[in-house]
């Protein structure tokens, strides 16, 4: 199904003689692709974005001309979905917007969207470092693109990220770990005194994001790049004869999914397969300690 988004122009400014009129074109969102249950949820994400320019993200504001691609991906695209899954939406725009204008564009939308915006330069990179993310829109659904901007990307063949973007990019959940068994740590004296006969404990749940990340490192390693969570579940169980570790991460992908706390047995849980995840990445990259010392918190 195509569906045609047609702009009818309209006034901005104040009214009467100050008024300038913005001239519109029609822009196409294409739906055939998406999962009938979320077409809805999909389009009205994309008129949002292209009602929205980059200077003024309000209803007023139509015609976003410096948008070049919006593409679904995750696991909606892939079909690989559930009735908590997300909708990820990646909106490639000509230059970079703040957050405070990705938030203003992106508050009113439905609550299982996340948008998710790059620019032209950050979107090739990710393309010549053969990222992830890179992959995830090789298997994603292109709703709307100017030029033919992302379906150019799509025609190349891409394979598994470079080492040198797997070692930054480790290197970079390596000090969110430290956060998160920070966390751990200081919830222990807590844990304690208090969660004698039931744990009250409400520990983030940074490391079980953690342990989301670093699992698609680590199978990246073993030449797998996995796009959705139920692919890190599946190959995670195919590889790891140990089923504490599977059990760790089982629970890191539900409470990421879910966005909650951990009580003080899921983070231990958890916190085990971050450490053993760390050490297997350590191995693999080579990373040598001045790496690993930049990754440690500030005392």
């Amino acid at each position: 199904m195509y569906l045609l988004v047609n702009k009818k122009p309209v006034f901005s400014g104040k009214t009467g003689f100050g008024r300038r009129l913005i001239t519109i074109q029609s822009e196409t969102i294409i739906l055939k692709n998406v999962p009938q249950e979320y077409q809805q949820i999909v389009l009205n994400a994309c008129q949002r974005i292209l009602d929205c320019s980059q200077g003024s993200p309000t209803p007023k504001a139509y015609g976003c001309t410096d948008v070049y691609a919006l593409v679904l991906i995750g696991s909606v695209a892939e079909g690989d979905f559930c009735p908590e899954s997300d909708v990820d939406l990646l909106c490639v725009k000509k230059e970079k917007i703040s957050f405070q204008k990705q938030q203003e564009i992106t508050e009113p939308l439905d609550s299982r969207v996340k948008v998710i915006f790059f620019d032209e330069a950050l979107f090739q990179s990710h393309f010549e470092k053969q990222t992830t993310m890179a992959h995830s829109v090789k298997n994603g659904v292109i709703i709307y693109e100017k030029e033919n901007f992302a379906s150019n990307f799509l025609k190349k063949d891409i394979g598994l990220p470079t080492k040198e973007w797997m070692k930054d990019w480790t290197l970079h959940w390596f000090r969110l770990y430290e956060w998160g068994m920070d966390d751990i740590a200081r919830s222990e004296e807590w844990h304690k005194k208090y969660c004698d006969k039931e744990c009250i404990c409400h520990i983030s749940e940074l490391i079980a994001r953690v342990v989301v990340n670093l699992s698609i490192l680590f199978l990246e390693t073993h030449g797998i790049v996995p796009t959705t969570k139920s692919k890190i579940k599946r190959h995670f169980e195919l590889n790891i004869n140990d089923e504490k570790l599977v059990t760790g991460v089982r629970l890191a992908l539900i409470v990421s999914r879910q966005e909650r706390y951990l009580n003080h047995e899921e983070a231990k849980s958890v916190a085990h397969v971050a450490q053993w995840l760390r050490h297997e990445l350590i191995s693999f990259l080579g990373l040598t300690c001045e790496d690993l010392e930049s990754t440690q918190m500030k005392k």
